[in-house]
C-alpha cells in the first residue's frame, strides 16, 4: 500500500511538474491597437490566435492582453472592418510579450472579400447580449439631415424609438431618455439630443467609435435602468495636422487635429441656423413661422502617451440651446445645454493589469421663460455634478478575467420658479454617491462563457443602499451561432420629469436627484437571444425582453408651491416587454440594415389616469409603440457617388381625446374647460418617412470635397404628432366652439452642402 501511495504521488508530482513548466514558459502577449495613419488607438477590436482560438477585445484605450500563451509559434489575426487584414507569425518563449498592432485603413467594398474569410475562423469573444458598436462607416450609411449623426444612427436600431421628428432623447425598450447612461469619454451628460432630433450632442466628425448596451449590461455600469450609450471621440491625429468639416443649409462645422508634445490635441465646433428651414415649413404650418432655434458643440481634447505604461486624456465639451416660440398672446424662451471636462490617466504596471482613472465634472442647465401678455414666468434648474472614479482589470488566465472599480459622485440640484418676479418656489439639494462594482469573466467550457456581478450603492441623503446583482451568459451551438441571455438588477438615483402643453413637450425638461423625500427608482431586466450568420456577410440577431420597473418617476402637474422633489413627483410602476429582429450587412457595394421590434409598456402611476375613486389604472404611454421597423440602405453606384436611403415606419402613438367641453361661471370670470377621455386611449395613424440621400467624394486643390443632398420625407407625408383642441372664441355671437387639430411632423424638406478634408 505505501508503494503505490508512493507511485501515485509521483505521478501526481511529475504531472504537477509539467503544468509549472508550462505555466512557467507561458506568455501573456499584450499591447494596443492603433491606427496607422493617424496613431489612434481602437476601440472593440478583436485580437485572436487563429490556431489556439483563444483572444481578446481590445479596451476604450485600444489596449488588449491574451495570458497563458504555450510557447511555440503562433498565428496572430486582428479582423476589424474598414482595416486590412492584420495578419502575423510570432514566436512566443514564455515571460511577457509586448505586441503593439498598427492597422491600415482600407475602402469597405475592397476589404469586405478579407472580411468575408476572417468572420468564418473568428471566434466570438463578446458575452453581453443587446450590445452593438457603431463607427463612421456606420453613421455615413443613414442619411441624415446636414450631416451623419450617431443619435439618429441609434435610432434605427432594434428596440431603439424616436418618439418623433421633435424628439429630444432615446427612448430604448419602453424607458424614457433619462433610464439612458450618455457618456461622452466616459462622462455623464444629461440631455444630449437636439431640437427636431435632427441633431445631437455628438457630432460625428469628432467621433471614433460609439457602443449601445440596450438592456442586461454588466455591472461596470450603474445609476440607471434602461442602456448604455458610450461615445468615444478622437484622440487626435498623432502623425500630422489635418481638419475636416462641412458647410449645408443649416449648419457649419470644422474639426482640426494633430500631433503635439508626445501625443496630440484635437477642437472641434459646430453651429447651426435652421430659421430658413422653419421659414420654409411654415408654407405648410403657420406654427413653424414662430419658432426660432438655433444651438451649438464645441468639443476639445489631447491625449498624450508618455510611455507604454502611462497615457493621459484631457477632454472638454460645451453645447447650447436656444428656442424661442412666439405668437400675438405667447412669448417663450428656453435655454438648456450642458458642460464638462475629464481626465484620464491610463496605467499598465504589469502587462496583466490596467487601470483607468478619470476625474470629471459636469454640469446641466435649463432656463424656461414665459410670457403671456403681461405675466411672465421665469424657471430655473441646474445639476452639477464631480465625479471619481476607477477601474481595473486583471487578466488571470485566457479563460478567466476580473474587473472591478468604485465610484464617488456628488451631486448638487437647484430649482427655482419666479412668477411675476417674484420667487415662489425654491429648493436645492446636495447629496453623495458611492458605489462599487466586482465582476469576472469565466469560460469553464469552450463552448459556455458567463460573466457574474454585483454592484453596491450607497446614496445618502435618504441612507438609501442597494445591492445590484447582474449575470450574462453565452452558449455556442454551432460554428457562428450563440445563444445568449442576461438578468439583473438596476438603481437610479437621478429623475428627469418632462412637461406638456395638451400632449406638446413646449416646456423645459426638470432634473431631480433622489432625496429623504424621494425614492430611487428600481428595475429588473431579463434578455434572451440569438445571434449567427445567414451568410459571412450578413449577420442575423433575435431578442426577447422583459423589464419590471418600481418607483418611476412622472411630474405633479397638480403640486403647490413645492419645496422638496417628493412634491415634484408622482411615483408609480411600470413594465415593457418585446421581441426585436435585426439583420445587418456592413462590408460591400451593398450594405446597410433592417430592424423590427414589436412591444409593449405600460405605467401606473399615482394620480395619472386614475378611476372614479382615484385609484391609478394602467395606462400607455406615448412611447408604447406596437411596432416599429427601420431599414437603412448603402450603395455605392460608383467608387465616387453613394447612394443612401433610411425608411422608417411605426404603429401610431396614443393621444387622449377631448370628448366634451364645459364652462364654470362664478361672480368674476367664466372658465372654460375640456372634458377628456382616458389617458393616451386613442392612437394615431401610422408613422411613415423616406429619407434619400447623395454623398459624392472628389480630391482637388489638396482637398478631399465630399458634396451631399439630402432629401427628408420624399413622398411628403403628412405624419401628426399629436392632436389637441384650441380654445375656440366664446366672445362671438353664437360663440365659436373649440377644433381639434393637428399638430405636424416634419415635411418635405431639402438640404445641400458639403464636406471637407484637408
Amino acid at each position: 500500500m505505501p508503494r503505490r501511495l508512493v507511485r501515485i504521488a509521483a505521478i501526481v508530482a511529475s504531472l504537477a511538474a509539467v503544468l509549472v513548466t508550462r505555466t512557467a514558459l507561458a506568455a501573456t502577449v499584450s499591447g494596443y491597437v492603433r491606427d496607422r495613419a493617424s496613431g489612434e488607438s481602437l476601440p472593440y477590436v478583436q485580437v485572436f490566435f487563429e490556431d489556439l482560438r483563444t483572444g481578446a477585445i481590445t479596451n476604450l484605450a485600444g489596449y488588449y492582453a491574451i495570458p497563458n500563451v504555450p510557447p511555440g509559434n503562433h498565428v496572430l489575426r486582428v479582423a476589424f472592418l474598414g482595416y486590412q487584414d492584420y495578419t502575423k507569425e510570432i514566436t512566443v518563449n514564455g515571460g511577457v510579450l509586448v505586441h503593439n498592432i498598427e492597422l491600415a485603413e482600407e475602402a469597405i467594398e475592397v476589404a469586405a472579400v478579407q472580411v468575408e474569410a476572417e468572420r468564418v475562423t473568428a471566434p466570438s469573444l463578446t458575452i453581453a447580449p443587446s450590445r452593438t458598436t457603431l463607427r463612421m462607416p456606420d453613421f455615413r450609411t443613414a442619411p441624415a439631415l446636414a450631416e451623419p449623426d450617431p443619435i439618429r444612427v441609434v435610432q434605427t436600431l432594434p428596440g431603439v424609438l424616436s418618439l418623433s421628428d421633435f424628439s429630444v432623447g432615446l427612448y430604448v425598450r419602453g424607458s424614457t431618455p433619462d433610464q439612458n447612461l450618455l457618456l461622452l469619454d466616459g462622462v455623464s451628460l444629461y440631455n444630449v439630443s437636439h431640437l427636431f432630433g435632427l441633431f445631437s450632442a455628438f457630432p460625428a466628425d469628432a467621433v471614433k467609435s460609439s457602443e449601445l448596451l440596450k438592456g442586461g449590461f454588466p455591472a461596470q455600469y450603474g445609476g440607471r435602468l434602461s442602456s448604455v450609450l458610450t461615445i468615444n471621440t478622437d484622440e487626435g491625429n498623432k502623425r500630422t495636422m489635418i481638419g475636416k468639416g462641412g458647410v449645408s443649409l443649416i449648419s457649419s462645422r470644422l474639426t482640426m487635429e494633430g500631433p503635439v508634445g508626445k501625443g496630440s490635441w484635437l477642437v472641434s465646433g459646430r453651429r447651426t441656423y435652421l430659421e430658413p428651414i422653419l421659414k420654409l415649413a411654415s408654407r405648410w404650418n403657420d406654427t413653424f413661422g414662430n419658432l426660432g432655434y438655433n444651438f451649438y458643440d464645441v468639443q476639445g481634447k489631447t491625449h498624450q502617451v508618455f510611455s507604454h505604461e502611462h497615457q493621459l486624456s484631457i477632454a472638454g465639451y460645451a453645447g447650447d440651446d436656444n428656442l424661442r416660440f412666439s405668437d400675438q398672446t405667447f412669448d417663450s424662451q428656453l435655454l438648456w445645454g450642458n458642460r464638462s471636462l475629464s481626465a484620464t490617466w491610463s496605467y499598465v504596471p504589469v502587462d496583466r493589469l490596467f487601470f483607468r482613472t478619470t476625474g470629471a465634472i459636469a454640469r446641466y442647465r435649463s432656463r424656461l421663460q414665459l410670457g403671456i401678455e403681461d405675466f411672465g414666468v421665469v424657471e430655473r434648474n441646474r445639476l452639477f455634478d464631480w465625479t471619481v472614479k476607477s477601474d481595473a482589470t486583471v487578466f488571470l488566465t485566457e479563460h478567466n478575467t476580473v474587473e472591478t472599480g468604485f465610484e464617488f459622485i456628488c451631486h448638487t440640484m437647484n430649482y427655482t420658479a419666479d412668477f411675476d418676479k417674484q420667487t415662489y418656489n425654491s429648493f436645492s439639494i446636495r447629496t453623495h454617491h458611492a458605489s462599487a462594482y466586482a465582476q469576472t469573466t469565466l469560460r469553464p467550457w469552450a463552448f459556455l462563457s458567463v460573466q457574474p456581478g454585483v454592484r453596491a450603492d450607497y446614496f445618502d441623503n435618504g441612507g438609501y443602499v442597494d445591492i445590484d446583482p447582474r449575470f450574462s451568459a453565452r452558449y455556442q451551438i454551432g460554428e457562428n451561432t450563440y445563444l445568449k441571455g442576461a438578468v439583473g438588477r438596476y438603481s437610479q438615483y437621478l429623475f428627469r420629469v418632462a412637461r406638456e402643453f395638451q400632449g406638446i413637450n413646449f416646456l423645459s425638461d426638470l432634473w431631480f436627484t433622489a432625496d429623504s423625500t424621494a425614492e430611487p427608482s428600481h428595475a429588473w431586466q431579463y434578455v434572451a437571444g440569438l445571434e449567427t450568420k445567414l451568410t459571412p456577410e450578413i449577420d442575423l440577431t433575435l431578442e426577447g425582453y422583459y423589464k419590471d420597473f418600481a418607483m418611476l418617476a412622472e411630474f405633479n402637474s397638480d403640486a403647490q408651491t413645492p419645496m422638496s422633489a417628493g412634491q415634484m413627483l408622482r411615483r408609480g410602476d411600470g413594465e415593457a416587454y418585446g421581441l426585436e429582429f435585426g439583420l445587418q450587412k456592413r462590408a460591400g457595394r451593398h450594405k446597410g440594415w433592417l430592424s423590427y421590434t414589436l412591444g409593449w409598456t405600460t405605467r401606473t402611476i399615482d394620480g395619472i389616469n386614475v378611476d372614479n375613486d382615484g385609484n391609478p389604472q394602467p395606462y400607455y404611454p406615448k412611447f408604447d409603440q406596437r411596432h416599429s421597423a427601420n431599414l437603412v440602405y448603402g450603395f455605392d453606384v460608383t467608387p465616387r457617388w453613394t447612394l443612401n436611403a433610411r425608411y422608417a415606419f411605426a404603429s401610431g402613438q396614443g393621444y387622449t381625446p377631448v370628448i366634451g367641453r364645459y364652462s364654470i361661471s362664478d361672480p368674476i370670470f367664466v372658465s372654460e374647460q375640456l372634458y377628456r377621455d382616458r389617458l393616451n386611449s386613442r392612437r394615431l395613424p401610422y408613422y411613415s418617412r423616406l429619407d434619400v440621400g447623395l454623398r459624392g467624394k472628389f480630391r482637388g486643390w489638396g482637398v478631399t470635397w465630399m458634396p451631399f443632398m439630402e432629401v427628408i420625407n420624399v413622398t411628403n407625408r403628412k405624419n401628426i404628432f399629436n392632436r389637441y383642441w384650441d380654445d375656440g372664441n366664446p366672445d362671438t355671437t353664437p360663440p365659436e366652439p373649440g377644433k381639434e387639430k393637428n399638430f405636424p411632423q416634419l415635411p418635405f424638406l431639402v438640404t445641400l452642402g458639403v464636406d471637407l478634408e484637408f
